[in-house]
């Protein structure tokens, strides 16, 4: 029997966490190849790089892959405990991981990478420190309040019947958005997601993201006359500066244009360095 060192809570407990997690990868939109199998406790493929618009209806996915993840199928273990020994966890997921792609009776190859999900907040430097000696990712409880914001938000947007896809801005920059046309203009809600675990969201950093979104919301509106009202999120993973904190609002209204206007008094800055759930909580305070 394995201690809570080892990263095992009760069996119970442990089963509750793996079952929530895995429905949280359901809702991003992993598909799952198997589960508690082979030595691992969950084998998925990733949701796509880019979501394709068809011609005529709505696109099958709407979510892009968590950017701080495994580009290929995913072999994921998950630790809840109280003190998880995650680089040992780390470098066992790695091998299991190779035992599986070798064995020529297992019939699911080709797991490229590995996640180690635990529920216990763990410091940058370990985070990076795993992904480099191990090659495993490690997503600890600010990446799953951060993902599971994304799910939430979906969840609230597509309840105004609008089609709501994950669009990539930039090499750690995605943004969810969804567009409402009303008789006298056009309403977009955008929610950007800074996925660098690794570094703090600054001012300069937010003023490029916005550059390339308000660009965005130029290409998709054109064709238009109307007046645009974009109605903003930007969240990071990483945290955001005091700077930023003070200046979020002054910096969206220079990216206002003629016909493009950002709704500053909706606008929210989050980040999941400190009191990660905060968001949720003030998403009902609004």
């Amino acid at each position: 029997m394995q201690s809570e060192s080892d990263g095992e809570a009760p069996p119970r407990k442990g089963d509750i966490f793996q079952r929530k997690i895995t429905e949280l990868l359901r809702d991003l939109e992993y598909k799952e190849k198997v589960l508690r199998r082979f030595g691992l406790d969950l084998i998925a493929d990733p949701p796509p790089e880019k979501i394709e618009m068809p011609k005529s209806g709505l696109p099958e996915k709407r979510f892009l892959r968590p950017i701080f993840s495994p580009k290929g199928r995913t072999a994921f273990e998950f630790k809840s405990g109280i003190r998880p020994r995650l680089g040992k966890i780390a470098d066992e997921l790695g091998e299991k991981i190779g035992k599986t792609n070798a064995n020529p009776d297992i019939p699911i190859k080709q797991i490229t990478g590995g996640v180690v999900v635990t529920d216990i907040k763990v410091p940058v430097k370990k985070i990076k420190e795993t992904l480099g000696e191990y090659g495993v990712y490690l997503w600890d409880i600010d990446v799953l309040c951060f993902l599971a914001s994304k799910v939430y938000t979906e969840t609230l947007w597509k309840k105004l019947s609008v089609t709501v896809l994950e669009e990539r801005l930039n090499e750690w920059t995605t943004v969810l958005r969804c567009v409402g046309t009303y008789q006298n203009c056009l309403k977009i809600k955008a929610a950007i997601y800074y996925q660098n675990p690794f570094e703090t969201l600054e001012l300069e950093t937010t003023n490029d993201i916005l550059k390339s979104f308000t660009q965005r919301v130029q290409d998709i509106t054109k064709e238009l006359t109307l007046t645009t009202y974009v109605g903003l999120e930007v969240h990071s993973l990483g945290g955001t500066t005091e700077e930023l904190d003070e200046n979020f609002r002054k910096i969206l209204k220079k990216h206002n244009l003629k016909l493009i206007t950002y709704e500053t008094k909706e606008a929210s800055l989050t980040g999941y360095d400190i009191a990660p759930w905060h968001y949720f909580l003030s998403i009902i305070k609004r």
